[in-house]
């Protein structure tokens, strides 16, 4: 479990994220949604220690027990949470498979060697993200499909209780997004991993979400089951637009719809 605590982010003197309480519980897929600038990534940014927070706290379960995240070293976060960021650029010219292999960084003996384990680990995730034809390529000539299903895989390489993910799927075709989240709640269930993904596409993220974010301008809006908290009110309130609510006739949940009537 992740436990924020009023938790408020600056930077340049801007209220980005402003007093934020939530929990993210263990095994779950959490989606964070909101407009451009609500500050989603922020927030995990936050998270992860990579921008300083000026208020409140963070606590992980670690060990079986209730730790600040300022206690934890960078190795010791490094086995609790794995990240994928929007930028996947690299500025040296890696191989796939090197890449992949970073995932177990934190896991290598004093003396920096790879084990049997470190590399069927990273074999059994090129195969589950289906990038295995590719592990002797250049992954700067990827497509940014690939490159995405690269990071996936060595993300859970890195074999930890949280995974997180800032916009993964803008890069992938639909049929590669709805693939990949099936992937995501599968090993989530398999594995018992936590999931927070940063999205912008709503109806996706309530299909494979456990609880829904709705961020807005830096301040929680709301948080739930999709069934309590997508309503045409709030999605007006998150993004300025106005939509009808309908049911998914398949898996009974909500479903945005959109009006083409423009108000010119």
């Amino acid at each position: 479990m992740i436990k924020i605590n009023e938790m408020s982010v600056k930077l340049e003197n801007n209220d980005i994220l402003k007093r934020i309480s939530l929990e993210i519980y263990e095994n779950e897929i959490v989606s964070i949604l909101g407009p451009n600038g609500a500050g989603k990534s922020t927030l995990l940014r936050a998270l992860l220690d990579i921008i300083p927070y000026q208020e409140g706290q963070v606590m992980y379960k670690h060990d079986g027990s209730e730790v600040d995240m300022h206690s934890l070293s960078r190795r010791q976060f490094a086995k609790i949470l794995a990240y994928i960021p929007q930028e996947n650029s690299m500025q040296f010219d890696y191989s796939v498979k090197e890449i992949i292999m970073m995932g177990r960084f934190a896991w290598i003996d004093y003396w920096g060697s790879y084990s049997s384990q470190d590399i069927e680990i990273v074999q059994k995730m090129s195969e589950i993200f289906k990038v295995e034809k590719l592990l002797n390529r250049s992954f700067n000539k990827l497509s940014g499909g690939e490159k995405q299903r690269v990071l996936l895989a060595r993300a859970f390489a890195q074999d930890t209780k949280y995974v997180f993910l800032d916009e993964t799927l803008s890069f992938l075709d639909i049929n590669h997004q709805i693939e990949i989240m099936q992937l995501l709640r599968e090993l989530q269930l398999k594995q018992g991993k936590t999931i927070v993904i940063v999205s912008h596409n709503i109806n996706l993220s309530i299909e494979y979400s456990d609880r829904l974010v709705i961020l807005k301008s830096g301040e929680l809006l709301a948080e739930g089951k999709a069934a309590d908290i997508i309503t045409a009110e709030i999605i007006k309130k998150a993004y300025d637009a106005d939509i009808y609510i309908t049911e998914n006739p398949i898996t009974k949940k909500p479903n945005l719809l959109y009006s083409n009537k423009g108000s010119l």
